[in-house]
């Protein structure tokens, strides 16, 4: 019995790797091919905010840190 129960819980974790694994390549091939077709994003300097920035966008992103991939982004 001890040996059952121990075959389902490795059966279950290679499975489970399995699918995270293939779900991760999926997301990356659709990310590779797929052009950004968007506006070009508001940018400011983080000097430059004003209370209305903050008043009409409540959430801002630095963009040195995660957007240096896009295609607007010089």
């Amino acid at each position: 019995m001890k040996y059952l129960i121990i075959g389902i819980i490795v059966i279950a974790v290679l499975i489970l790797f399995l699918r995270l694994s293939g779900r991760n390549s999926s997301r990356e091939t659709s990310l590779e091919l797929k052009p950004y077709a968007g506006p070009k994003p508001l940018l400011r300097q983080f000097g430059d905010f004003t209370p209305a920035d903050f008043e009409a966008h409540p959430v801002w992103v630095n963009c040195h840190v995660i957007d240096y991939d896009e295609p607007w982004y010089e």
